[in-house]
C-alpha cells in the first residue's frame, strides 16, 4: 500500500501572508513640527502632500487616525523615519506615544551641534487577540521638545505577519 493512501488529510488553514503599509514623502517644503506640541501624526501625515510612494492603508486610518491591526495573536513592527532639523533650542528631543498603550513612549535625543537629523524610532507591539489594540487601535501622537522641527522627509512602516484578512477598523 502506497504511503498516500494512509494519509488523511487535515483542514486547510491559510497560509500567514506579511501585510504592510509603507510610506514616503522625499524633498519634503513647509512640513514642521512645533515646539512642545502634541501632533497627531496620522492627521498630520494625511494632510502632507501626496506622497512619493505607499499609502497610508490598511494600518494608518486616516478617519480615526489611529494605527490599526488584524485582530490576530501576531505582533506588529513599526517604523518612522523623520530627515530634518530643529531651528533652535539646546535641549532638543523627539518623542512618539502611543496613546491608550502601557508605556510604549518613543524618544529620540539630539545634541545641539547636530545639524541635520535623521531620527529613526522604532518598536514592535506584542498584539492579542481581542485584545486592547487589536479592538480599539492606538493613536500615534508626536512631539518636538525644545524647538520647531523642520521635516523634509518621512518614512513610515507598519507591518504584520497574520492569516487574518480583514483590519480592525477602530
Amino acid at each position: 500500500m502506497p504511503f498516500g493512501d494512509n494519509f488523511i488529510p487535515g483542514p486547510v488553514m491559510p497560509l500567514p501572508a506579511r501585510k504592510k503599509s509603507e510610506v514616503f514623502w522625499a524633498t519634503l517644503t513647509g512640513a514642521s513640527l512645533a515646539a512642545n506640541t502634541d501632533i497627531d501624526l496620522v492627521a498630520w501625515l494625511n494632510a502632507l502632500v501626496a506622497p512619493t510612494s505607499g499609502t497610508l492603508a490598511p494600518f494608518f486610518n486616516t478617519t480615526s487616525n489611529k494605527l490599526n491591526v488584524y485582530n490576530d495573536n501576531a505582533s506588529v513592527f513599526f517604523k518612522l523615519n523623520l530627515r530634518g532639523s530643529w531651528t533652535g533650542g539646546n535641549n532638543r528631543s523627539m518623542q512618539l506615544d502611543f496613546v491608550g498603550t502601557n508605556g510604549n513612549r518613543l524618544v529620540a535625543s539630539r545634541d545641539v551641534a547636530v545639524t541635520v537629523d535623521d531620527i529613526t524610532m522604532a518598536t514592535f507591539f506584542s498584539i492579542d487577540k481581542n485584545g486592547n489594540i487589536a479592538t480599539n487601535g492606538t493613536k500615534p501622537v508626536i512631539r518636538s521638545n525644545g524647538a520647531p522641527f523642520t521635516v523634509t522627509a518621512v518614512q513610515i512602516i507598519a507591518e504584520q505577519i497574520t492569516t487574518e484578512t480583514v483590519i480592525s477598523a477602530v
